[in-house]
Order: structure tokens, then sequence, then C-alpha cells
């Protein structure tokens, strides 16, 4: 492996603050927007690296010598947490200061129709690399999207048994997977993983490996101030957070990305009225009018598409059970190969749609919400299919002879209730919030209340 061209100590790095050595003429006014920060020369010389980015250098050099030391990654953390985000910078970051290596991120391995270590080859060769991945060694593959490839067993023997033996010979893997680390032999989730604790990066650090793909609190700052000034940024320019606003979006967001964007993004949209200036906590309520849950799951943000829509399983007794247990992480799933019923199922989809953590004790799966913002767009989806919106869109469960009522009286705007093959079907107005006229099957035993 070719020697680094330079150490850390001259690399610039921008934290949360305006840097002090800006001429006069490019310091801000206090409301005044900042139409250029800084990037590092590492950073900034990528185009796929946006202005708005934070550097995330400490992260960035924590998770580099990890993977220098340890060789193959497991990266996994939930939908849109950040994890393609921060491996584009770190990319950017080998590049600069491995000039003669090659630095791969690609996520055509994971969607590849060829099995096992024939799979590593062909995108190999594709990315003119022609030796053999153990005698690779100046290659560093990031492949995203690796959690399609969890069905290759064969693939993930191959990484996690022999490459790890090849000594500075061989290649270096990063798996960049939305989901999957609940463990190795976990009953009913038979999904291959590394073994080895200090090779797994989680969202958040652990006791085990100080790196987690959550922004800290100082990068979750960087990423504020930056949202706000960049041109590609909303339509108010300049505006500032109050310390107290900031400190709530990361009480909310946990560090994820994601949620961060969405939150900043909400703020400025909901508050077309003040272009620039300070933004406070008291300005929350007028930017998310009926709460953040609703206008995130309104407005379609696409920073959060792993929010749950499988609610409607539920009615709200059931559903504000489940919600409270998932706020701390006991919800509880003994035998995942049994979760097939259809409320069991919506939990694991919306798991494996980045909603959930979960964490392994012994042969049980514990899940909790990702963020706090992910529990109330889950509550606020269940008022809309089972509680407060039930005239507007709601999952009726029906007795036999309540739906054979309903048959005899003329469609009107509640929509149409037909019997088909021992099935109720309603055709409702709306089933999700933005939706037009769609149908759902809602299968009830005949006498059930």
């Amino acid at each position: 492996m070719a020697q680094p061209k330079t150490n850390l100590e001259t690399i610039p790095i921008l934290l949360s603050s305006v840097p002090s050595n800006l001429p006069e003429s490019d310091k801000p006014a206090d409301h005044a927007p900042i139409s250029r920060l800084p990037l590092p020369d590492w950073a900034a010389c990528d185009p796929n690296i946006l202005r708005q980015w934070s550097p995330r250098l400490p992260t960035i050099n924590a998770l580099y010598n990890h993977w220098k030391t340890h060789r193959v990654l497991h990266m996994v953390s939930p939908n849109s947490s950040g994890k393609s985000t921060l491996c584009t910078l770190l990319a950017a970051y080998l590049r600069h200061i491995y000039p003669n290596d090659k630095i791969i991120m690609t996520s055509s391995l994971a969607y590849s129709s060829l099995r096992g270590i024939a799979r590593l080859q062909d995108v190999l060769k594709r990315e003119g690399v022609e030796e053999d991945p153990l005698k690779a060694g100046h290659v560093w593959l990031v492949v995203d999207d690796s959690q399609e490839t969890y069905a290759d067993k064969e693939l993930w023997s191959w990484i996690k048994n022999v490459l790890p033996m090849a000594g500075e010979e061989g290649l270096r893997v990063l798996m960049v997977c939305e989901y999957g680390a609940l463990g190795d032999g976990i009953k009913g989730e038979d999904i291959p993983v590394l073994r080895n604790e200090m090779c797994r990066i989680g969202m958040r650090a652990t006791e085990t490996v100080p790196i987690g793909v959550a922004l800290s609190r100082e990068e979750m700052e960087d990423m504020v101030v930056r949202y706000g000034q960049h041109p590609m940024g909303p339509k108010q320019q300049g505006f500032r957070f109050s310390e107290e606003l900031v400190q709530w979006i990361w009480e909310w967001s946990g560090g994820h990305a994601g949620v961060v964007e969405a939150l900043c993004k909400g703020l400025c949209e909901g508050l077309p009225e003040k272009d620039g200036g300070m933004i406070g906590k008291e300005d929350i309520h007028t930017a998310f009018p009926g709460g953040v849950g609703r206008c995130i799951v309104e407005r379609k943000y696409h920073c959060l598409r792993g929010i749950p829509r499988d609610w409607h399983v539920y009615d709200n007794e059931e559903g504000m059970a489940v919600i409270e247990m998932c706020e701390s992480y006991n919800l509880v799933v003994r035998n995942v190969s049994e979760m097939d019923a259809k409320e069991d199922e919506g939990l694991l989809k919306c798991w494996r749609r980045g909603c959930f953590e979960a964490t392994v004790e012994g042969e049980e799966v514990r899940f909790r919400f990702v963020t706090k913002v992910h529990r109330m767009c889950a509550e606020y989806l269940l008022r809309w299919y089972a509680g407060d919106f039930a005239r507007d869109g709601a999952v009726m469960y029906l007795t036999k002879e309540e739906c054979l009522g309903l048959l005899k009286k003329p469609v009107g705007d509640d929509g149409d209730i037909e019997l088909q093959a021992g099935r109720y079907v309603r055709a409702r107005r709306r089933t999700s919030p933005g939706k037009t006229a769609e149908s759902e099957e809602v299968q009830v035993a005949e006498g059930e209340s």
C-alpha cells in the first residue's frame, strides 16, 4: 500500500463556527447569508460532495484507521441516516491521501446476478482491477446496498473467513447495509453477518467500536449552519437557529442525518415570511402546524422514506401500546420466523425500512424507534388509519352483518364495501395522507366484531 501523502495536521476542518481567519469582507453580518463556506481540500475537489455537507473529519479519520486495521467492515445503519454520504466523504479522503490506490464505491455488487467470489471478481474487473482480490492490497472497495447480498452465503463466507487472512496483500471491503446486524444464530433470521464485533459499524458509537454513522453534536451543528447558507438549500437564505432550537433538533434527531435535514427543511418551508433572521424554538408550532409527525408525513420528505406506513393493522389501543413499547426497547420478538401475523409482518418491514433499531439479548430481539421523529410519524399514521381520521380513511374491521348492511346502502363519500370470496374489500377514498382512491383488502373472520 502506498504511504499517505499528507498527515491529519495539514488538513483543515470546519466545525460549527465561521473560521476566524476570514478577511473582514468575507465575514457575515448578523443576518446575512454566507455564500461560501470552505470545505477541506480533500472534499472540495470531489464534485459529488455538496457544500452543505459537514466534512466530518474526526469521524472520517476514525473510520479510516479502523478500516485500515480490520480490512473488512460491516456498516449497518437505518435508512437515510447518512451512510452513503459518510462513505462518499471517506472515499474522497482516501483518494486524497492515497492518490495511487484504487478507491471504488459501488452498489453494482448488490445487484449482480453472479454468486460468491465470482460476483466480487466481476465487479472488480469492471472497475479495472484484474488481480486476485487476495493480492489487491491497493484497492479499497465500498459496497452500498449490501443488504441485497445477504442471501449469497458463499460471498459472505469468503468475505468474513478468507479475506481477513490475506494480511496486507488483500483487498479492503466495507459492506454498507440498511439492516441485518441483529447478530448470528437468531432463529428465523438467518443473516450471514460478521462475527467479529470489532468489524461492525452501527448507527451510534459503542464501547467496542467508538465510531457511528450518526452525526456528532458538532457535526450536526455544522450541517444546520451549512444547510441554511447554501444556494441549493431552502428558498430562505441566511437564517440562523437559536441555541435552544439547535438543542431541540439534536434531541429529536439523535444525529440521524435524514431527520436533521427534514427538520431544517420543515422549519424553513413552514416560515415563508421569515426570510433570514433568527429562528427560535417558539417558531416550531408555526413551522409544523398539526405537529411534526403530520408535517413530515404529508410533505413526503424523501429523506425519511423509512417512516412506517403499516400502522393500519392496529386499532388505536393496540397501536399506541406498540408505539409505547417501541419507545424504550420493550417491544420483544422471540422468534422472527413466526412473525406471520399482519401486525408482526408490518413491524419487520418497518425495521427493514429503517424505522426501528434492534438489539439482541440471547434469542430475543428488541425494537426501538430510531428517533423521536420516527415515533411521532408512526403516531400520526396510527391516528390517521385507526383513530381521529377514521371518517377519512381508517381500515374498518366489520362483522358479516355490518358489511351486508352497508352493501344495501348507496355508495357515498365513504366508499364502497363489497363481499368477495369471504373477504371484505373496502375501496377507500384515501388510503394514506395525500393519496387518492385505492382499494385495500381487510380479512375479517365471520362473526368477529
